[in-house]
């Protein structure tokens, strides 16, 4: 919420985009590597392709998906 906030503030700024997009990317391993040491890697692993192929994204995963 703050970087949102900063980046209202400071829409000049790069960084200030290279940087939120650095937190989203390690979230997403985070979370990747969460789910990989608890649950089933293949399971997941197929989960994720078939949201990948379906061109329709989960709700609840929409914030935390970038497709770059």
């Amino acid at each position: 919420m703050l970087l949102e906030l900063a980046g209202i503030l400071c829409w000049f700024c790069p960084p200030l985009y290279y940087y939120k997009n650095a937190i989203k990317t390690t979230h997403e391993y985070l979370a990747d590597d969460h789910v990989t040491s608890v649950g089933n890697k293949k399971q997941y692993g197929r989960l994720l392709l078939r949201q990948s192929q379906s061109g329709m994204q989960i709700a609840l995963s929409n914030a935390l998906f970038s497709s770059e």
